[in-house]
Order: structure tokens, then C-alpha cells, then sequence
């Protein structure tokens, strides 16, 4: 025993620690019979405590053995007479023999089997022989437990002859009884000694091993399911069973040690025996034990070829079926591919793999998921280890065999395999490109299938589930597979892309999104979609249906698709024909109509706005179509989810509706079409029309069709373009749609002062409108609870703004269409008679979209949109050419506003809370205003009704009168005979609205402008030409009451700055000038319109104006006021003469020996006489504050026609020949001499030039001395003008010119330039001229040789034209010499015909205040300039902005700030009202430029001459110029009873009347 327990020590870790129990057997005793048949149920084997294979239900006997009491006495005489063992053996033998009785027997077996062990016996066989029937079957259980106890102590201490051994062996083999299993196992293992010794029965154990193993598995397997159907738990191990372990444990050791004994023939049935027990067990122990069997053969001896396939059957199965035995079964197959059996085993692995793709034969889906883990790892590590190479395609191929099972798990298994077989880059580099198909091939059907099973449904829940685990596991192994592939096609190594790309596609359900990049990318790279391709079509397609049509794909990748396939058209639009080119479209545009992403949508419309203009006409259809369809079908749906369809104002401001993206495309088509397709421009622009007109589409796909509509202009030749701006800031602020307007607090209707700081008060006693801003309007401010109500409300974010950030996708193009019109252009065909356009030319149906315009203003809609509208659409009826063939739709829009100011039925919208009906009020006179230009459509009746709405818009709301009193300054021009009948009910309108200070300006140059239209007021009586000058004295008088609280004023504006805008600082700071501009306007007023008049009718008015002057100067100062001084010399110098005014009288000699010259201070005159002391003859020059006259008196009786012949001109004066006789050929053309004029001179004017100014006091004349200094001081009165002169500049801006130096550069302008320069005055010649130049050369004509004069009684103009100055562009490049003279004017007159928006500082100078700005309605060309019939001139229409000085505030009626930004004026009139808008600009900046200081006119410095010499001399004031003496009555309010102010009011008329009785002389002449 102790060489069996060596070697079970040494060789084996299974066996050793098996069998070492045995070694207790060497001390152990026979039992008694008592215990023997207490055990004799129980297993003898397991009576040694150290026996491995013990159970809960194996015997345990006691080992109490004894010896006989019989034999005590003679032990020591039986030891010596044996051979051996005890001296008892002999006698134990004989007890032993058959017949003895049984349980003598027993106990003597019992007792040797104690004996032998420790007292060998020489010859143990003849104790075997002797007791070897106590194992027959038939004898008591005790008796064969005894029987093989003793065998197993013979077996010990046996010799080991051949004889003995083959004796045990059949004693072993020829019992069958399954009670006594453990002994003859314990028996056959002490006679092979653990397997290791098989000599004389080497041929006869494999048949008792295999009856063994069948039988015991037999009793194992009924034992389970006995165990299963009584609920004994899993754990509890049967006797059975543990047998079976222990057999199995023997026959490895036997196959370890004794492997080479056996014959094939004898290995194939043990070994189909255990493959059986594997193939049919439920126990995993069977199974492990099975496999340690197969090992130890595979490992000591080999598998015999017969059972090669059943023994990897049985290794696959288990290796799939029991994860603790994967490395035992691997390390099997291992062992056996490096065996000289691994090609026989991997042909058997193949073998299995494809055997159900043989109908025929059967297969175990667990067999076939073991077999493809086996060939996945066999193939990772191949040449790894002694492992054979194995070939990829072999693998594959039998992967893909295997599939005909159509098991879920295999197929798992399978995707599992391959993505670890990818993983290696050892192994997919030696994958050819021939064979990466089979495997992508495998991974598409299993994943084909998953997806069918999973629509299939399953019986129960738990089948579902499971059923689901697997779906979702096979998918994600997929992923892993695909995400491998991603990376295998991101090397550059990697040769076989478009095999996976293939796979791609075809597995695009499970692609994700870095796939389908990856394939996108590889079709754009290696040009598969483009025609050098021969499938490129094809495969265009192929990506649209896969990737861009599958919404459930992100953005970037669909626009990826449409990006390529942009590519690709851009690149065979030109090459390739028509079919596949639509096929191409079609393909990508089919899902436009349904589609739901904002972002992709626009996508598709950029390259439908693409192909839409070089596609064929079909393609065009086709996009239109689609186009329109999304559009309804967005339509549609949006009228679903909105009750309304205009409630998507409450939108978020960066919001893009569907509706809107198509808009949007359909407006860039247009763009892109209306220059060289204008056939598809005028299909888009229809169906704009219809886009703008429907409230079925959202509100911001009609803003944005009306964006595009309002920015089509024509030019002169009735080509249509698009402008960038429409020039539309003042109405959108008007209406809260600039980003300021939108930062701002709501407005009420009810504002405090508080709101705009300091203003300029009122002008009489109503104090409800104290407060008003600069703009004409009452300012507003917000109430508290209107403020508060605005906190609590939020607002809607608006959904457009001005100025519009960037409304089309790239800036519009400049050029204009020559295929588009406005109209059917007739032509000339050479012969006289007028033919239609050319038939390629489309024309758009402008009239359409003025009904749609017209339909929004007469009932209107949402805010929103109708604010648009009625913002750029006066900017666009600027252009009138546009609507030349309009007129129809254009007296409807008249009819619509005329009626809606008529009547102050405004349309009712649901206004934002800082916008009130006030403000649209403004915006239709604006658009009213513009209507004028239409005149030739407006019957009498109309134009009348346009007046009355201006009228009637002086007082119907807040701030309608100044915009109303710009458009009647353009009335007086454009509509005078309308006019002339409401002038005045007009005039009562302005008087009674005098007391709003903010409309002062323009009341004043309105007045100013009707001055000089004769015309216009040829109806006009006293009571009119009375509210004329009550005007102008209210605003003398209220600027005079507020001229000393002005510092006070301009402190409160600084306290109050720093609580509002900087506008309303500003406004603040520029209240000096606007006042100053104010006084001066009004005098300028009085003094026009008092030379206005007709001369028979001026004396009847100089009560009235005296009167008004007088009530009108301020107490506040001891002196009257000197522009009211200058004013009353004004009328006595022109009450009864048209006597133009000098300054100075050039015939004038110094006293000489024949001449005597005296001078005398006459009240306010200087009276110069000159005497002939030889003939008597004697000239007299009378010098005054508004002029100087001279007179030639002769000593005979003719003195009357002498003065009657008196000149008042230089010229004339010049002209007497140095005798005092005029020459005859001017003495013909004297205006006196003109019998169809009116008088020039009335006696009364002689009488008026002689005698002082109030009383007899002041009558006589005080001389002056006779020395230099007072001939000086004459000479310098003489140079101090008395007209108000002004020098305006004229700049011309040809086409397209941007630049300065370009644009003095221009020594021509175009036809209509030219004749407006042409009226805006006199040609004079420069050399030689005593006319004021304004700078102008007058010697050499350095500066040319003309320039434009122009002059009435009181003023002149000169014209710095830059045309008609000298132009040298090479010794004078940047042409200074004409800035000299442009820069240094005051104001500029701009013809710009540029097309191009003027910018103020484009020719930049410090006194550059104002430019008026001159644009044609219609945008000229260079050539169309030249070529364009000018004999229509006069019915053309121009734009006149007046620009300013950044920081000046608005002045003028065709203000660019004001609302509109200008006024349209026809070209007859233009001269005319530009010349004089430039006079009102002139003297607004001469007094802005004395910032803010009392503008001091020339009469008020010649009176102050005057007063210089009176002081010298120490002559007391005129009496009459005492402020004392021109006291008025207040028109204050004050704290004295009305009892008292009646009184003072009663005392100071009489006062005034006394007054007045000596200063109104045309009371006495």
C-alpha cells in the first residue's frame, strides 16, 4: 500500500487525493456481527474516516474489533506453528471453510482481514481461496462486505503473481450485486493499484468499467429524478451518485496510468459510454468528471478517430451549455489541436458547424454554439501556443453554414465571434477582399432575423422577455461590430471600404450616426455619387432613402446628404441631361412636402433656390411644386394648431415657422431669377402675391413675402431692381419698431412734463398744451398705473425691427433687371407710331399687390403686419415709375386714407401698449403725402379731398399737425388750386394751434414757403393776410417772454439730463437755437409777406403790423427792440414803394470847390446832401436801417419829377453820368417807365424819406461834423448789405459715384440737372459783377465764368455750382479750389443720381450744416440719362430730403428725420421749392452757428450805426424807441383781481393807442 499511496501522491492531484484514505485500512479490525449487520445497509467503503467518497447515506461502522476468549490462552503455540501471520492464523483458516456456520465464518474472516494486515501470511492466496464463496450473491449482505474486506487485505499482501491477480479480478468482476460496489471498487483499485497495474485482465476490465458506468449512471439518473419528484433539495447527494463520481474518478486514473494497455477497439466503447452519459446526464458533476475522463485520454493517450466527432460534440455543448467548464473544455481542444489529431479535430468542428445546412442529419444547437466559440478562439489563437493555423475563410464559412439552424442564441454567438475576430488586427489583415463578405453577410442575416422574431409574438411574458434580451443582444453586438468596421475604415491601411460600406447600407437601421458619416464621407470621396461613376444615380438615391429621408437621422447628417447632392448637381448641371438630373431632384425634394425640421427644410430650400435658377424648366415646375405643397400642407396644419391665423405673434422672436422657410426660399428665387429668368420671377413673385394676401399662412411667411415686395423698385426705363433700405427708420420709430422703440417703456396718452425735461412753454393762456417736444407733439410720458399695468404684462417679443438685420441670405444685387418691367413699355418703331415692348419682357402685376396693400389699410389685420406695410410702402410709392400703370389702385388707396382722416375711422388693430391711433394717423398723412406725387389720377374732387384731410389733421389728434403742415408745404406747390380754397380755413387751423411750441418751426416755414407762391394766395383777404402776421407776432412774442429765462431753461435741461436720453439732452441744448431760429423765421415772415402784398395795399396794413410789433416786443428792456426798430423801417421804407434796397449809393462825391456835402442824424436816418454850389443841383441820400435812396433835386420847378425820377438801385445811380441825368437807354427800361406795372413809387414815399420818425420832437436834424472819423463810420454803415445774403452749394453725384474727389470731379450733370440748376435762379458773369459771390472769383474767372443768382426785395442767393467751376484734375487732384467754396457753405444742395443712398459726411467739412438732398424717383443710368427724353422733365418726380448735421434738431418740411424721410416734389416745382427750403435752411444755420446767441441781421446792424453816431454825438434815444413807449399788455396771467386787470389791461390799450398815433404814419401820408 504504501507504493499505491506514492504514486497517488506523485503523478496524480486527481486520483491521490481519492484513494489516500486507504491507508486506514492497515489498522482496522474486523467488526463484530453485531456491527456487521447494523452496517449491512450502509456502504462498507465509507467506514474509513478518511475514505473521499463518504455520503450522508454511506455505512459507518464502528471498527470495535476483539479477539475470541476461546483462544486467549493458546496464541503463542498457533504463531509458531504457522507459516506466518499470527499464531491464530491456522485456527482462522480453519473456522473460514465452507460449512463451517455462517457466523463463525464471518468472524473469522473478520478477524484475518485484521490478522493479514499486520501479521503477513506467506501465501494470502489460500486465505482467498478458502473464504472466496462468502461472496457468492446469495449469502448475506454481511458475509460479501467481509468477503471483499479480506479480498482487498489479500490484494495487499499479495505477491502479485499473474494467477492471484486474475483471481481477485474475476472474485471482483463476476459479482454483480450493486450493494457491494464501494468494496469491489476499493478492491479493484488495490489490485490495479489506482489504475496503475493492468497486468493478467488487460482485455477484461473495459467491459466491467463500461458495465459499471451504465449501470451506476443508471442508479445516479433515477436517483435525480426521484429526488426532483419528492423536492429534496439540489444539494443532497444520492449513494448512487457517489458511486458514479467514484467510478469516474478510478477510470481517469486508469486512463492516466494505464492509457497505453488498451486497444482502440476497447477505448472506443468506454469512451462512447461517457460521451453517452454526457449527451444524457443532467449533472453538471457528470459532466465535469465526463470531461476530466476525456482530458486525462486526450492528455496521456488520444482520442480514437471513430469518436473524434462525438467527443467534440460533447465538448462544445458543455463548453456552451456550463460557463465553469469553458477553460476545462477549451484546454480539451487546445490539447487536442496540438495533438496529431487538430487537423481531424478542426475538420470536425467544421463538420458540426455546417451540419444543419445538411437536411439530413440532426444537430444541438448548444454543440453548434460551443463549435463557433472553439473555431472564434482557435482562429484568434492561431500559431499562439502550438495551436494550428487556421484560415478565416474557413471559419466563415462554416459560421455561415451554421446559420440554416435558425437559432437566436447561435446567432448571437455567432455576431459575438466575428466582432472578436475583428478585433484583432492580426487576424482582419489577413482577410482578403473577397472574404469580407461572408462574414458581413453572417452579421446582416442574423440581424435580419433578430428583427423578424421580434414581430413575431411569443406565447408568454417570459418568453417575451427572453425572446426581447436576446433581440436587444444581438443588436448590441452588432453595434460593437459596426463600431469595429468604423474603425478598421478610419485606418489608411485598410483596403476593403467599400465591402463595408455595402454592409452599411444595408444595415442602415443599426447604423449609428458615426456610420452613416463615415459612409457619407466615403461615397463624397471616392466620387460615387458623380457620373464617373457609372452607378453615381443610383447611388445618390441610394443615400437620400437611406440617410435623408429617415427623419429619425440628426440634422447634420441629412444635410450632409443634401450637401453632397448639391455637389454633385452643381457639378452636372452642365453635363448631364435633363432625365437624370430631374430623377436626381425629385428624389431628394419628394420629402419637402412632409417635412417637419425647421432646420433641414431650409436646407432644401437653398438648393431648391440653386436649382430653381439653373435647372430646366421642368426642374423649376418641379420645386414650385413642391414648394407650394409644403406650403399648404403647413398651411393647413398651422390653421389646426391656431384657432387664429394670425395668433402667432406671441411666437418666439427667432422662431422660423415652415411657411416661413419656404417664403423665405421663394423670395431668394426671385432674387437670384428676376435679372435673367423672368419668367420663373414672375411665376415666384404670383405666388408671393398669394403668400402676402392669405391670412391662412403664418404671419411670418407673409412678413417675409412682403419684405421681398416692398423692396422692388423700377428705374427711368421701367426696369425693375431691389433695394437694401427703404429709407423707412422715422415711421418705424413712429410705431415702435426700432430696437429703441423696443427697449423703451410704453407710452400713455396722458404724459407729465417730467417725461421730456424742460420745454419751451406755451405761447398764450391755454395751458393744457404747455408741454411739447421738439417733434410737433405732446410729449408723453407713461402713468403710474399704465406703468404699472406694463410691469404685470409682458410683452410680446415684436417680429421685426428696423433697421432688419440681414433679411435675405446675402445682399441684394444692384443691377437692375433688363427682362422685368413694370409695365407694357410702348416703343417707338422709327416710323411714329407706338408699338409694344419686346415679347421676352415679363411684366409684374404691380396692380395686384396694390389691392392687397389697399385691402390691409382699409379693413386691416394684425399689428404686425399691417405696421410693415404702412412703414416701407410710402418708401416704395416713392417710386412712381414702378406704378405708372396703377392709377386705378392708386385712387382707391387715396379714397381709403382721405376717408379714414375724414372721418377718424382708423382700422381697429390690437395695438401694442406704446403705439396709440395717433401714431397711424401720422402714418397715412405720411402715406397721404405721398399720394400728392399721383396727381395726375386725382380728379379735381380728389385733390381737394387730400387738402381737406391735411386740414383737418391739424387738430383731429396730438400729433398729426406737423406732419400735416409738411404735406400742405408740398400742397402749395403740388396742388395749388386744392389749396387755394382751404388756405383759409388753413390759416385759422395755424392760429389756433400756434400754442403747441414744437410746431412753431414748421408753421413758420410754411408760411415762409407761401410767401413766395403768389399764386397761391391770389384770393387771400385782409382777415387772411391779418392771421398770416398774427402769427408770426405770437411767436415774437412768446420768444421774447422766454429769451431771459433762457439760461434758467438750459440749468434745468442740465439737472434733468441725467434722468433721460441723450436725444432728450440734446433737445434740450439745441432749445436756444430753435428759438433764436424761431424770432428770426417770424420777422422774416412779416417782412415777406408785407412785400407780398399788392403796394396799393400795404398802407392799410402797416396799423396792423405796427401794432402787432409793438405788442409784441418784451418790457424788459429799457430800448426797444431793434429787429422791431428795423422791422418799422422797414415799412416806411417800402409802404409805398417796390424800391429794391441798397446798401450803399455809389454817386455820392465828396464836398470839392464846386460841391458842398453836409450830413445830419435825422431820428433813424442818416440824410447826406450833396449841393452843386455853381448850379444849385444837389443830391440826397437818405441812409436807414433797411436801405439807403437818393434823390437828385434842381432849383427849378421839376423837383417832383426829379424825385420822381430818383433811383433807389447802384446801377441806376451809376447811370446819371455824373451830372445827375440818367442816360436814356435805362432811363427806358426803368420799371417806373413801364406803363402795364403797378407804381413803383407813390408820393407818400418821398414824403416818408424826408420827415423823422414819431413827433416833432426828434424832428430836427442834428449835424454831423465834417471830419474823417465820421466819413468813416458813413463809409463803414455804407458796407453793412441790407439783403440777407446766402450762398448755397451745388453738388452733382453721377451715377454709381461714392467718393468725393469723383464727385467734384463732375463738370456735367444730366438733362434734369441741368435744368433745375437752371431755375434756380439768374445766369450771371462773374468778371466784373458788383453782386455778392459768396467767394467767387470776380477778375479772372479762377472760380469759372458764371455762376446762378437769384434775389427778391430782401434777400440773395448765389449758387456755388461744382459743375461750372473749372475742373483740373492734374495740377488740382482732390479739387480743392471747388471745396474751398463747398466746404465753406453753410448749406448744400445734393443732386444725387447716384442710385445710391446719400451719406452726409461723403464730402466732409466743419461748416457743412444742412444738405438737401435731390433724388429722382426712378433710378437713371449714365446712359439713360443722356438718352431719356428731358421735354417731359417737368412731370418727373423727385425725392428732397433736407439732411443735418448729426446734432441738429429737425427743421423743414422734407426733413430726412421727419416721418417718411422727405417729400416727393415734381420737377417743375423743384427749382422753386428746393431754392427755397435752402433760404429757410441758410438762415436756420447762420443762426446755429452763433450757438445759441441773438442772431443779429444787417438791418439790426445798420440801426446800430445809426445809434453809434447818436451816441457819439450825445443825442438822447428816439423817444419812439423807448420800451416805455411801446409798452404792451401781457397776456401773463397774474394775481390781481379780474376787476384790476381789466383796468391795467384798459389803462395800457389807451397807451398803446397814444403810441401808435405817432408812430403809425400811414395815418398822416
Amino acid at each position: 500500500m504504501s507504493q499505491v499511496d506514492s504514486s497517488a501522491d506523485g503523478k496524480s492531484s486527481g486520483l491521490a487525493r481519492v484513494f489516500g484514505g486507504f491507508r486506514g485500512l492497515k489498522s482496522s479490525a474486523v467488526s463484530s456481527p453485531t456491527t456487521a449487520a447494523a452496517s449491512s445497509s450502509q456502504s462498507p467503503l465509507q467506514a474509513s474516516s478518511g475514505f473521499p467518497f463518504q455520503t450522508s447515506g454511506s455505512p459507518r461502522p464502528e471498527h470495535q474489533y476483539g479477539t475470541n476468549g476461546d483462544y486467549a490462552n493458546g496464541i503463542d503455540a498457533a504463531r509458531s506453528a504457522a507459516a506466518g501471520g499470527s499464531i491464530h492464523t491456522h485456527h482462522l483458516l480453519l473456522q473460514l471453510k465452507h460449512g463451517n456456520p455462517m457466523t463463525m465464518r464471518i468472524n473469522a474472516a473478520e478477524t484475518l482481514c485484521r490478522t493479514i494486515v499486520d501479521y503477513p501470511v506467506s501465501s494470502v492466496s489460500t486465505v482467498w481461496l478458502t473464504a472466496q464463496d462468502l461472496a457468492d450473491i446469495h449469502n448475506p449482505p454481511e458475509a460479501r462486505h467481509v468477503a471483499f474486506r479480506l479480498l482487498i487485505a489479500c490484494i495487499s499482501q499479495s505477491e502479485g503473481s499473474s494467477l492471484d491477480r486474475i483471481t481477485y479480478f474475476r472474485a471482483i468482476a463476476n459479482n454483480h450485486s450493486t450493494n457491494d460496489f464501494e468494496l469491489q471498487l476499493e478492491a479493484l483499485v488495490s489490485l490495479t493499484n489506482n489504475g496503475k497495474d493492468l497486468v493478467a485482465f488487460e482485455r477484461d476490465i473495459q467491459p466491467l468499467l463500461s458495465r459499471w458506468l451504465k449501470a451506476w449512471f443508471r442508479e445516479a439518473a433515477a436517483a435525480r429524478q426521484a429526488r426532483k419528484r419528492d423536492n429534496y433539495p439540489a444539494t443532497t447527494f444520492s449513494p448512487a451518485e457517489s458511486n458514479l463520481q467514484q467510478l469516474f474518478s478510478f477510470l481517469i486514473s486508469v486512463v492516466k496510468f494505464s492509457f497505453k494497455t488498451f486497444q482502440e477497439k476497447e477505448l472506443v466503447p468506454l469512451l462512447n459510454d461517457i460521451l453517452t452519459i454526457c449527451k444524457k446526464t443532467t449533472s453538471k458533476e457528470d459532466i465535469t468528471r465526463s470531461l476530466m475522463f476525456i482530458d486525462a485520454l486526450i492528455t496521456y493517450g488520444y482520442i480514437p478517430k471513430a469518436s473524434l466527432t462525438p467527443c467534440i460534440e460533447v465538448l462544445c455543448g458543455a463548453y456552451a451549455t456550463i460557463r465553469d467548464l469553458t477553460d476545462a473544455t477549451w484546454n480539451a481542444i487546445c490539447n487536442l489541436c496540438k495533438s496529431y489529431m487538430a487537423h481531424n479535430s478542426i475538420l470536425a468542428l467544421k463538420a458540426i458547424l455546417e451540419s444543419p445546412s445538411r437536411k439530413e442529419s440532426q444537430f444541438n444547437s448548444n454543440t453548434l454554439r460551443g463549435a463557433v466559440c472553439f473555431c472564434e478562439r482557435l482562429l484568434l489563437g492561431a500559431g499562439e501556443n502550438g495551436l494550428p493555423e487556421l484560415q478565416i475563410s474557413t471559419v466563415m464559412g462554416a459560421y455561415k453554414a451554421s446559420l440554416s439552424a435558425n437559432n437566436p442564441r447561435l446567432e448571437l454567438d455567432l455576431c459575438r465571434a466575428i466582432y472578436n475576430i475583428l478585433s484583432k488586427k492580426e487576424v482582419t489583415d489577413q482577410i482578403s477582399f473577397d472574404e469580407w463578405t461572408i462574414p458581413l453577410d453572417i452579421v446582416y442575416h442574423c440581424t435580419a432575423r433578430a428583427a423578424e422574431r421580434a414581430q413575431i409574438a411569443a406565447p408568454t411574458p417570459d418568453a417575451a422577455q427572453k425572446k426581447d434580451n436576446i433581440t436587444m443582444a444581438v443588436y448590441n453586438s452588432v453595434a460593437q461590430i459596426i463600431g469595429q468596421l468604423e474603425k478598421l475604415c478610419a485606418s489608411v491601411d485598410f483596403t476593403s471600404s467599400d465591402v463595408v460600406m455595402d454592409f452599411f447600407l444595408k444595415m442602415h437601421g443599426h447604423l449609428p450616426d458615426s456610420g452613416a458619416e463615415l459612409v457619407i464621407n466615403y461615397y463624397a470621396t471616392e466620387h460615387l455619387c458623380y457620373p464617373s461613376c457609372s452607378a453615381w444615380l443610383l447611388n445618390s438615391r441610394r443615400l437620400i432613402d437611406i440617410f435623408f429621408k429617415n427623419r429619425d437621422r440628426p440634422y447634420t447628417i441629412r444635410v450632409s446628404i443634401l450637401s453632397l447632392i448639391k455637389d454633385v448637381y452643381e457639378t452636372i448641371k452642365e453635363v448631364c441631361d435633363e432625365h437624370s438630373l430631374h430623377t436626381l431632384i425629385v428624389a431628394v425634394f419628394d420629402v419637402m412636402p412632409g417635412e417637419k425640421d425647421e432646420r433641414v427644410l431650409e436646407k432644401l430650400v437653398r438648393v431648391a433656390i440653386d436649382v430653381a435658377k439653373d435647372g430646366g424648366w421642368l426642374l423649376f415646375e418641379k420645386i414650385m411644386g413642391v414648394m407650394v405643397e409644403t406650403l399648404e400642407n403647413n398651411s393647413l396644419q398651422g390653421q389646426q394648431q391656431q384657432p387664429a391665423a394670425e395668433g402667432e405673434s406671441g411666437k418666439k422672436a427667432d422662431h422660423i415657422s415652415p411657411s416661413n422657410v419656404i417664403a423665405r426660399g421663394l423670395t431668394w428665387i426671385f432674387i437670384q431669377n428676376f435679372q435673367a429668368n423672368p419668367t420663373r420671377a414672375v411665376a415666384v413673385y404670383d405666388e408671393l402675391l398669394r403668400i402676402a394676401e392669405s391670412k391662412s399662412y403664418e404671419l411670418d411667411a407673409r412678413l417675409t413675402a412682403v419684405r421681398l415686395l416692398v423692396r422692388i423698385r423700377a428705374d427711368s426705363e421701367n426696369y425693375i431692381h431691389l433695394v437694401e433700405d427703404t429709407e423707412s427708420y422715422s415711421l418705424a420709430t413712429l410705431l415702435g419698431k426700432t430696437d429703441k422703440a423696443v427697449d423703451d417703456p410704453p407710452r400713455s396718452d396722458t404724459e407729465s412734463i417730467s417725461s421730456e425735461g424742460p420745454t419751451t412753454g406755451t405761447l398764450g393762456r391755454n395751458a393744457s398744451l404747455r408741454n411739447v417736444n421738439s417733434q410737433g407733439t405732446l410729449p408723453r410720458t407713461t402713468s403710474r398705473q399704465n406703468m404699472e399695468k406694463f410691469a404685470r404684462v409682458k410683452q410680446k417679443p415684436p417680429m421685426w425691427v428696423y433697421p432688419e438685420v440681414n433679411p435675405f441670405p446675402e445682399t441684394l444685387p444692384q443691377m437692375a433687371s433688363h427682362e422685368l418691367v413694370c409695365r407694357t413699355e410702348p416703343a417707338d418703331d422709327g416710323s411714329g407710331v407706338r408699338v409694344a415692348t419686346m415679347p421676352e419682357r415679363k411684366v409684374l402685376n404691380l396692380r395686384k399687390w396694390l389691392d392687397i396693400v389697399n385691402r390691409v389699410i382699409e379693413s386691416g389685420t394684425n399689428f404686425e403686419f399691417y405696421s410693415y406695410l404702412i412703414v416701407h410702402i410710402p418708401s416704395q410709392l416713392c417710386n412712381k415709375t414702378l406704378f405708372s400703370e396703377c392709377g386705378e389702385q392708386i385712387s382707391h388707396m387715396r379714397l381709403i386714407v382721405c376717408e379714414q382722416l375724414h372721418t377718424n375711422r382708423l382700422p381697429n388693430l390690437d395695438l401694442p401698449s406704446e403705439v396709440k391711433k395717433a401714431d397711424l394717423a401720422v402714418s397715412l398723412i405720411n402715406l397721404l403725402t405721398v399720394l400728392i406725387a399721383y396727381q395726375e389720377y386725382f380728379s379735381r374732387t380728389d385733390q381737394e379731398a387730400i387738402v381737406k384731410a391735411f386740414q383737418l389733421g391739424l387738430h383731429s389728434w396730438q400729433r398729426t399737425a406737423k406732419p400735416c403742415i409738411h404735406a400742405l408745404s408740398i400742397c402749395i406747390y403740388e396742388l395749388p388750386m386744392a389749396t387755394t380754397k382751404f388756405l383759409p380755413g388753413i390759416l385759422v387751423k395755424l392760429s389756433q394751434i400756434i400754442t403747441t411750441s414744437a410746431v412753431s418751426v414748421h408753421i413758420l416755414e410754411f408760411l415762409s414757403l407761401l410767401a413766395h407762391l403768389p399764386s397761391t394766395t391770389v384770393n387771400f383777404t385782409e382777415p387772411d393776410y391779418k392771421s398770416v402776421f398774427a402769427i408770426a407776432f405770437r411767436y415774437i412774442q412768446h420768444t421774447k417772454e422766454t429769451h431771459l429765462n433762457r439760461s434758467a431753461s438750459l440749468h434745468k435741461g442740465k439737472e434733468t439730463s441725467n434722468h433721460h436720453s441723450p436725444e432728450a439732452n440734446h433737445h434740450t441744448q439745441e432749445q436756444p437755437q430753435i428759438s433764436q431760429y424761431v424770432l428770426t423765421l417770424a420777422y422774416n415772415v412779416i417782412s415777406t409777406w408785407f412785400l407780398a402784398l399788392k403796394l396799393s395795399d400795404r398802407a392799410k396794413y402797416v396799423t396792423w403790423i405796427t401794432r402787432g410789433l409793438i405788442l409784441g416786443d418784451g418790457g424788459h428792456r429799457d430800448v426797444l427792440d431793434e429787429q422791431s426798430q428795423a422791422s418799422i423801417d422797414m415799412l416806411r421804407r417800402f409802404t409805398y414803394a417796390d424800391a429794391e434796397v441798397r446798401n450803399q449809393v455809389k454817386a455820392v462825391q465828396t464836398a470839392s470847390h464846386t460841391t458842398s456835402t453836409k450830413s445830419w442824424l435825422l431820428g433813424s436816418k442818416i440824410i447826406t446832401i450833396n449841393t452843386s454850389i455853381i448850379t444849385g443841383v444837389s443830391q440826397v441820400v437818405i441812409r436807414q436801417p433797411s436801405g439807403s435812396s437818393s434823390f437828385n433835386l434842381s432849383p427849378e420847378s421839376q423837383q417832383a419829377q426829379s424825385i420822381l425820377q430818383g433811383t433807389f438801385t447802384p446801377e441806376a445811380l451809376t447811370a446819371n453820368n455824373g451830372n445827375g441825368q440818367e442816360s436814356p437807354v435805362d432811363r427806358a427800361h426803368h420799371p417806373v417807365f413801364e406803363v402795364t406795372r403797378q407804381p413803383s413809387v407813390l408820393p407818400s414815399h418821398v414824403l416818408m424819406q424826408l420827415t423823422t420818425d414819431v413827433s416833432s420832437e426828434m424832428s430836427r436834424p442834428v449835424l454831423l461834423p465834417e471830419d474823417d472819423q465820421t466819413q468813416r463810420a458813413i463809409n463803414v454803415f455804407d458796407r453793412i448789405p441790407v439783403v440777407d445774403f446766402h450762398k448755397i452749394g451745388v453738388v452733382y453725384v453721377g451715377s454709381g459715384q461714392t467718393e468725393e474727389t469723383e464727385i467734384l470731379s463732375n463738370v456735367m450733370g444730366s438733362s434734369d440737372y441741368t435744368d433745375f440748376v437752371d431755375n434756380l435762379g439768374d445766369l450771371i458773369a462773374l468778371q466784373g459783377t458788383t453782386i455778392n459771390t459768396g467767394g467767387l472769383d470776380r477778375e479772372i474767372n479762377m472760380d469759372g465764368e458764371f455762376a446762378f443768382y437769384w434775389s427778391d426785395k430782401i434777400t440773395q442767393i448765389i449758387f456755388h455750382v461744382t459743375t461750372m467751376m473749372p475742373t483740373n484734375r492734374i495740377h488740382d487732384p482732390q479739387c480743392t479750389n471747388k471745396k474751398r467754396h463747398i466746404g465753406n457753405d453753410f448749406v448744400n444742395i445734393i443732386f444725387n443720381n447716384s442710385g445710391l443712398p446719400w451719406r452726409f459726411n461723403t464730402i466732409p467739412s466743419q461748416f457743412n450744416f444742412v444738405s438737401i438732398v435731390i433724388t429722382p424717383e426712378a433710378k437713371t443710368g449714365f446712359i439713360a440719362t443722356r438718352l431719356k427724353n428731358w421735354e417731359e422733365a417737368d412731370r418727373g418726380y423727385y425725392k428732397v430730403q433736407v439732411m443735418g448735421k448729426p446734432g441738429l434738431p429737425e427743421i423743414s418740411p422734407a426733413s430726412a428725420t421727419a416721418e417718411g424721410g422727405g417729400k416727393m416734389v415734381s420737377g417743375k416745382n423743384l427749382s422753386a421749392f428746393v431754392r427755397n427750403l435752402a433760404l429757410n435752411a441758410s438762415v436756420f444755420a447762420h443762426v446755429y452757428n452763433e450757438g445759441g446767441l441773438d442772431f443779429v441781421s444787417n438791418w439790426r446792424h445798420r440801426l446800430r450805426g445809426i445809434n453809434k453816431l447818436r451816441e457819439k454825438l450825445g443825442v438822447a434815444v428816439s423817444p419812439g424807441s423807448r420800451a416805455s413807449d411801446y409798452r404792451r399788455i401781457s397776456l401773463a396771467g397774474s394775481v390781481a383781481s379780474s376787476t384790476e386787470v381789466m383796468q391795467a389791461e384798459r389803462a395800457e390799450a389807451n397807451e398803446v393807442d397814444g403810441l401808435l398815433e405817432n408812430v403809425d404814419f400811414s395815418k398822416w401820408t
